[in-house]
């Protein structure tokens, strides 16, 4: 079980869910209160962004896998919520690609998000870019020749 929350709509605050489980098969029901708090998302300043792992060598048209950290720099749990990245490529391009973080992170703490099976199509450098932190990593991609 891991339902989410939709709290995008709710104001910040202090809120309290109440669980209630049922057992059909012993005919048992409990109850548990969980307190929680709806806090403003992690802005410019406040995470860190770096890669983490990053392939030796990425090859254009080839597959790869990578890892993000993200680091809380502030004080307080929250936290990176997006819903789009800029990726500018070699070709001066800068694309916007629907790309959901929804990541939270404690305050003082690192967590690694992998991004599994990417395939960039033009060798040279690029910038991943979440505009909502303000901030960016590079990276090469190299020919496939």
């Amino acid at each position: 079980m891991g339902d989410a929350l939709d709290t995008t709509s709710w104001d910040l605050g202090s809120y309290t869910a109440e669980v209630l489980v049922n057992s059909d098969q012993y005919g048992t029901t409990t109850t548990t209160e969980v307190p929680f708090d709806v806090v403003e998302p992690l802005g410019p300043g406040a995470v860190e962004l770096r890669l983490a792992e990053f392939p030796e060598s990425v090859v254009a048209r080839e597959s790869f896998d990578w890892t993000l950290g993200f680091r809380n720099r502030s004080d307080r749990d929250s936290s990176v919520v997006t819903d789009t990245v800029t990726l500018e490529t070699p070709r001066d391009e800068s694309l916007n690609i629907d790309v959901t973080y929804r990541e939270n992170i404690p305050a003082g703490e690192e967590i690694l998000v992998d991004l599994r099976d990417n395939q960039l199509n033009y060798p040279g450098s690029y910038t991943y870019r979440i505009e909502e932190i303000d901030a960016e990593v590079s990276f090469t991609v190299e020919s496939a020749d």
